[in-house]
């Protein structure tokens, strides 16, 4: 078994399929890239994967407060979370008003955003940083069927 240390994470080799090693709220993971060692550039997607998995976790872990001024600012690692598939949560006084996806940050807060005047009493905005559009797709299902929120008609995303 071949193991490599990259930072907060690693990387290792179990059989021909490469496995990426982090750390999400206080517990260790283990996930498969599905990419085997035949493909030559396999370790490369091992470790963008693992870089991704890092960056969500960094955005996840913070808590970004407005108190002073209008400036927020956003790590490389960040930004490249922000710009991949979401999918994103809108509240007021802790009441899910509405759950949608997009291909990044961009559209919930799109001004052309099917539901802007009904989202403009809102409070809170939550982003789940997400691999790809499907599983974009899937996490807003489980997120409409877990939160039911308001704006979202009988429960089918939008």
């Amino acid at each position: 078994m071949k193991t490599r240390a990259n930072g907060k994470g690693g990387l290792r080799l179990r059989g021909r399929i490469w496995w990426i090693l982090y750390r999400r709220d206080g517990k260790q993971f283990a996930e498969s890239t599905k990419t085997g060692t035949n493909d030559g550039r396999s370790e490369d997607v091992a470790l963008a994967m693992l870089r991704q998995r890092i960056a969500e976790e960094a955005l996840l872990s913070c808590t970004r407060t407005i108190t002073k001024g209008p400036n927020l600012r956003f790590s490389g690692q960040e930004l490249n979370v922000l710009l991949r598939p979401i999918v994103y949560a809108f509240y007021r006084s802790g009441e899910c008003l509405y759950v949608g996806s997009g291909g990044s940050l961009a559209r919930p807060l799109d001004t052309n955003h099917h539901h802007r005047a009904d989202l403009t009493g809102a409070d809170e905005l939550v982003i789940y940083p997400c691999l790809n559009r499907e599983e974009a797709r899937v996490q807003e299902a489980r997120l409409i069927d877990s939160l039911h929120p308001i704006l979202n008609v009988a429960g089918v995303a939008a």
